[in-house]
């Protein structure tokens, strides 16, 4: 069995090679990076076959992609970021939709949609739905994702699976969880509290709204921390998120717009007090899973499924419509964990490395499986 893992070059690309080079490079997996630049993807720290093509979306490069993915017989998509054109393209070739993996991240299973209208409108929504419902299989990352996905397509016959997006080792801070909280320490010293707004420069993070709702704050002792390095084509909106905060915020802005390395990031990350995610959907789960870990005091919409999965499984989380109506104090006061034995067990699973490979070895194995029959 060979299977090919399509990658662009992201933030986390670097750490999902080393995944599966260190827990599948022997069983027939191999990585074809998709390069958008001249620097090259090839990391030569790898075991794992790795090759790489230049990427623009074209008609040309979609058909040299589908050219060299034919020969594989399982092929994984890392997340779902074809054009139209593209996945029209793709539809056309039925053998390697039989045998396509769909890994979602969240912005390509929920929001995908865009603002299209007319006869454009109803293309979009042919291709993009036929593409979603046709593959072997779709993995949800989360596992609210799964039934998100079941809910939408329920006449597909798709496969869906759920597993951790992850390293190929777990971070320390995912295993020697401590009942340090960085929100206390900061309140008894008298330091600037550290709040984060959302994690990239998605819209869907309504950064303004909750800027907003943190004005009656300002001043108080703190720094809003703005990521807002990725997650649009370009920088207009993030400059403007930046501006905005500004304006609001004198002089107590932290805005990142250029990428770090993730150890410096991640450094940084352990700074924050409170951290906020205004959206409907999951995304950021890497940051989230490390605040938890660290007890960072998380804000989130109480109808959305980030909060009713946390909530479910221990973890404190906040209304972050409550916002605007609370005191300082209130803001940056002590969370509690009412339900410690789940909250316990949810700490726990960060560190089940087996657990974690096990889940995407099934997967792959179903493929297997589907040819042996």
């Amino acid at each position: 069995m060979r299977t090919i893992h399509i990658m662009r070059k992201e933030k986390f690309t670097k750490s999902i090679s080393e995944f599966y080079d260190k827990y599948f490079a022997n069983d027939g997996h191999a990585i074809l990076y998709l390069r958008e630049g001249q620097e090259t993807m090839l990391n030569d720290s790898l075991s794992i076959e790795q090759k790489e093509m230049f990427w623009d979306s074209s008609v040309k490069s979609t058909v040299k992609l589908l050219n060299i993915v034919k020969k594989y017989d399982c092929i994984v998509l890392h997340s779902l970021f074809l054009d139209d054109k593209a996945k029209g393209l793709f539809l056309l070739n039925r053998s390697v939709m039989k045998k396509l993996i769909w890994i979602e991240w969240g912005f390509d299973l929920y929001s995908w949609r865009g603002e299209w209208t007319g006869i454009n409108k109803a293309i979009h929504e042919y291709l993009n739905t036929t593409f979603r419902t046709k593959v072997y299989a779709m993995v949800g990352i989360f596992p609210p994702d799964c039934d998100y996905y079941r809910n939408e397509y329920p006449e597909s016959k798709t496969k869906v699976f759920y597993a951790p997006y992850c390293s190929a080792k777990v971070a320390k801070e995912l295993q020697d969880y401590t009942p340090y909280r960085q929100l206390r320490d900061s309140r008894e010293k008298g330091q600037e509290i550290y709040i984060q707004v959302g994690h990239n420069a998605m819209e869907s993070l309504n950064h303004k709204e909750v800027l907003d709702s943190l004005k009656h704050f300002a001043e108080e002792k703190i720094k809003i921390f703005l990521p807002l390095s990725y997650g649009n084509d370009n920088d207009k909106y993030a400059t403007e998120v930046a501006e905005y905060a500004e304006k609001l915020f004198p002089g107590k802005i932290m805005a990142l717009k250029d990428f770090m390395k993730a150890d410096e990031y991640f450094e940084l990350m352990k700074r924050i007090d409170i951290a906020i995610f205004d959206t409907q959907r999951q995304c950021g789960l890497g940051n989230i899973n490390r605040m938890v870990c660290r007890n960072v005091k998380l804000y989130m919409p109480k109808d959305s499924v980030m909060y009713k999965y946390f909530r479910e499984n221990g973890v404190p989380i906040q209304d972050c419509n409550d916002i605007e109506n609370l005191s300082f104090q209130e803001f940056i006061s002590d969370f509690e964990i009412t339900d410690q034995e789940e909250f316990n067990k949810f700490i726990l699973h960060f560190s089940d490395m087996s657990a974690k490979v096990e889940k995407w070895r099934n997967i792959y194995n179903s493929v297997t499986e589907k040819y042996n029959r």
